[in-house]
């Protein structure tokens, strides 16, 4: 929306739509790269089977489960870097994980703010599996938004014009 001020256009901001991974919570790749590192793995390892298996647009359109898609990764670390291996990375993934805030503490500041001024509605739209909807709300991160979507609950990834 915009509108006229003296002889300039102004553009009023209505909405901002949030990414969780990475951005309200920053998971980000140097973590994959430091259990690589622990774990002997060449760089990147952890991200890749992650992020480029077939598995991966699967589970973040909801076709398949977080479990296929976990059984996925491990499967294609292990085929790398061998079972036993790939059970200690992934359970030092696990653990790093599992230690962040589901929030960054910024993050939720600016949120409150953001709340607080009431001019602008804030939603979120992230890439992740069939119940990761249900996952945020009952760690208090939908609360902070009008409307939530994962992907994989809606059954499409994003970017998709859909």
């Amino acid at each position: 929306m915009s509108m006229a001020v003296g002889s300039e256009e102004v553009v009023v901001l209505q909405a901002i739509i949030f990414d969780y991974g990475g951005v309200i919570r920053r998971d980000r790749r140097e973590a994959y790269d430091a259990v690589d590192a622990a774990h002997g793995l060449t760089r990147g390892t952890l991200w890749e089977v992650f992020h480029d298996i077939p598995e991966y647009r699967l589970s973040r359109n909801g076709t398949i489960d977080r479990d296929a898609f976990r059984a996925a990764i491990h499967r294609a670390l292990s085929e790398r870097a061998g079972v036993n291996r790939a059970d200690r990375a992934l359970a030092a993934f696990d653990a790093h994980m599992a230690a962040l805030p589901p929030m960054d503490p910024d993050m939720r500041t600016l949120l409150e703010q953001l709340r607080a001024a009431h001019r602008v509605k804030l939603d979120m739209l992230s890439n992740g599996p069939r119940g990761y909807t249900a996952r945020l709300r009952d760690q208090g991160v939908t609360a902070f938004f009008d409307d939530a979507f994962v992907t994989g609950d809606v059954g499409l990834q994003k970017p998709d014009v859909e």
